[in-house]
């Protein structure tokens, strides 16, 4: 027998741990139920504040769009000594890059801001008729002796209504005119320069 190896002999029979599977049960039916629905709570509570806080950075994302536009508007009137002149046009139209606005502020903005959700699904697809885009506006906006445009709409829709934004009421025009547009549905008006 050779003396550097040795046999390494193993017993056959389980070895006692102590614990004992028998009298162990798993979890019932109800104690299931139970947990699904906490966890069902919880991510609904979640998924709530989550669509909320979606909601809010579309605001602001489409708050600050709307000062770069407006900027841009201001930088042309500087240039032109008024606003460039069109009809109801919508983010959601082709007409809002390739129109007499995009085109007149293309120096200024090269690309035109679009809404994030930009809808159109209320006709006439515009935003003071409650859809999520951005619309312009500034035919016949003048002075009285004056032809050329000098002043202008915004308009836009919010999703938050709380946003303090929103409670700014009437906006006053040229001449005494007043464009108010119901806020209930979070529209909000910005008004141009008005040279008289």
């Amino acid at each position: 027998m050779n003396t550097y190896m040795s046999r390494i002999c193993l017993p056959l029979t389980p070895v006692n741990t102590g614990v004992s599977l028998r009298g162990k049960r798993g979890f019932t039916l109800i104690e299931l139920l139970v947990v699904i629905a906490i966890i069902g709570l919880l991510s609904s509570v979640v998924l709530a504040s989550l669509n909320s806080a979606r909601a809010k950075t579309r605001d602001a994302k489409r708050i600050s769009e709307i000062r770069e536009i407006q900027k841009a508007l201001e930088l042309y009137y500087d240039d032109h000594g008024y606003y460039p002149f069109t009809s109801w046009v919508g983010s959601h139209q082709t007409a809002w890059e390739t129109g007499a606005l995009g085109t007149a502020l293309e120096p200024y903005l090269p690309t035109m801001p679009v809404d994030p959700v930009n809808s159109s699904n209320i006709s006439p697809g515009y935003a003071f008729n409650g859809n999520y885009n951005y619309s312009y506006y500034s035919a016949g906006y003048r002075a009285p002796g004056q032809t050329n445009q000098q002043w202008y709409q915004i308009v836009f829709r919010l999703e938050d209504t709380s946003n303090p934004i929103q409670n700014t009421g009437d906006v006053i025009k040229c001449n005494g005119q007043t464009s108010h547009y119901d806020e209930s549905i979070g529209i909000v008006v910005l008004g141009g320069s008005c040279v008289q």
